[in-house]
């Protein structure tokens, strides 16, 4: 006769070794852990999650399928994020049931988690994608940011393509001076394009977060006070020598700005900032004609579409 303990045993058993054939196990790459690598694919096509509770690095998810990976649609212009990627974990998901599954990865699927000293990026991939290491090559370059850089990639593949309508703004910019500002933002890791603001054209500088605030210790204005303080104002500074005597009215930032609660975690919160500096206003501020509270109260300053006061 079997005992209650023994049916509580067997259907533990039972239970444990559903889904085997999907469990979630290890990947076998050819590619060292310690190899360098760069995502081809910008961060506008990740999908932010969370952020590391111990590291406070965003960490972020994209799903790639056989027409995401053969169409080359990140090909949009945008810069890659310029950072030297390792591969820390590559596993099957595992599959449905009450097997071993990763939490945030479809059943069946594989996942390759890369990281960085700016972002963790898990790549997800379904099991139409056999070859995964494959897939990550045509994704990726495998090697350095130095050795990407010296890559025709960035010019043939993301400003000649993209130019004009990255500077759909500013017509009267000619290539050499649009490249010109395309190398500023890669040599920074920001995406450069244009913006046309009250009849104003700009060049945009899209910049990635560089710090997830505590929103226990830091308030909302205070975050936006601190990232024009330490961010937009430097960068604005050494890229207006470039910018003064070219056919351009002004210089735009662009941030998303994330915030995380260390306590009880969650998801980030994310708020977008756009400041609008014009070139006058900068040639001021520049030569200590003004001070940065007048700069930016003689500015446009955008909170999540909403135009603020900002006190420095």
């Amino acid at each position: 006769m079997v005992g209650r303990w023994d049916r509580l045993l067997l259907t533990v058993l039972l239970l444990s070794n559903c889904d085997v054939a999907f469990a979630v196990k290890s990947l076998k790459l050819n590619i060292p852990r310690d190899q360098a690598i760069v995502i081809k694919i910008p961060p506008d096509q990740w999908v932010a999650k969370e952020t590391s509770w111990t590291e406070g690095i965003p960490i972020s998810i994209l799903r790639a399928d056989e027409d995401f990976i053969n169409g080359r649609r990140w090909e949009n212009g945008n810069l890659p994020l310029l950072a030297d990627f390792h591969i820390e974990k590559a596993q099957d998901c595992g599959g449905i049931g009450l097997g071993p599954h990763i939490v945030g990865c479809p059943a069946h699927w594989r996942q390759i988690e890369l990281r960085s000293t700016k972002a963790w990026l898990k790549i997800q991939f379904p099991p139409e994608v056999t070859d995964v290491e494959d897939a990550l090559k045509k994704i990726a370059f495998i090697g350095s940011v130095a050795q990407f850089e010296a890559t025709s990639y960035l010019r043939d593949k993301v400003f000649i393509p993209n130019q004009a309508k990255l500077f759909s703004s500013l017509p009267q910019l000619d290539q050499e001076a649009r490249y010109g500002f395309f190398m500023k933002g890669v040599i920074r890791g920001f995406d450069i394009s244009s913006a046309s603001f009250k009849g104003v054209g700009y060049v945009q500088v899209r910049i990635p977060a560089s710090m997830t605030f505590n929103t226990l210790r830091v308030s909302q204005e205070q975050r936006v006070s601190e990232v024009i303080r330490e961010v937009i104002l430097p960068q604005a500074k050494e890229l207006l020598p470039y910018a003064d005597g070219k056919p351009v009215g002004g210089l735009a930032f662009h941030l998303s700005i994330p915030a995380y609660n260390f306590v009880t975690g969650g998801e980030a919160e994310f708020d977008d900032l756009l400041v609008y500096l014009t070139i006058d206003e900068l040639r001021k501020f520049s030569t200590s004609d003004i001070t940065s509270q007048k700069l930016i109260d003689n500015s446009f300053v955008l909170l999540n579409n909403d135009r603020i006061e900002v006190k420095l």
